[in-house]
């Protein structure tokens, strides 16, 4: 849901007409979201959304006529007229999604960091985490091999080290964990090889490479 949301905003902001139908796809896909009560895709929304939206506003170019006479550029009116609307479309998806699930504003709340400490998933996780840098010293250049944690790992229920199911939440520590030094500078070298062939297109700013932009947000 994160990543079609962020895909129909970068459609919607960076695409030459004004499509509403877009708009009210970043709207449904928002309201998905926060119904998953998955905080990390909350906080991926909030800062891929904001580079999005700063990417918009800083590919307008303002015409010379009306910046010579001291007024503001039409395609500056119509960004602003955009945000406005995807302002719109946040508190609509937040006003359904409060509506939907009574206790999302409770999870709302453990995003804070005080709150977030005492969460029992959060502490689980950790738990997990500390068990999966232990293996990383010991085995830090290739790792113990794929979905190793899992088989190392298994708890029937939460009794096993305070931590429970051996399921590593977070994907980089998965990586390092499975693959090692070797594997997590593979997939670093990947990921950064294909976000700067990404980013050259994007530089041309062409209307045909709105789909790149949208893929790589």
């Amino acid at each position: 849901c994160t990543c079609f949301a962020v895909m129909f905003l970068f459609y919607y902001l960076a695409g030459e007409r004004k499509n509403a139908w877009y708009m009210w796809g970043f709207a449904l896909s928002t309201v998905g979201l926060l119904l998953s009560l998955a905080r990390q895709a909350w906080v991926c929304l909030i800062f891929v959304a904001g580079a999005v939206v700063l990417y918009s506003l800083r590919g307008t170019k303002p015409d010379r006529m009306a910046a010579a006479n001291g007024k503001k550029s039409h395609s500056n009116r119509i960004q602003w007229k955009r945000l406005a609307f995807i302002g719109t479309g946040i508190l609509i998806a937040l006003v359904i999604a409060l509506a939907a699930m009574r206790d999302l504003s409770g999870r709302l709340a453990t995003l804070s960091v005080s709150v977030a400490a005492d969460d029992p998933t959060v502490v689980r996780r950790a738990g997990l985490i500390a068990l999966a840098i232990d293996d990383i010293q010991q085995h830090p250049l290739v790792g113990l091999g794929t979905s190793s944690f899992q088989l190392l790992y298994l708890g029937d229920d939460d009794s096993y080290q305070g931590v429970g199911q051996a399921w590593l939440g977070s994907f980089f520590f998965r990586v390092m964990h499975d693959t090692g030094i070797v594997g997590t500078v593979l997939l670093g070298w990947f990921i950064v090889n294909l976000g700067r062939r990404a980013w050259r297109i994007l530089l041309k700013r062409r209307s045909t490479n709105t789909g790149v932009g949208a893929l790589l947000a």
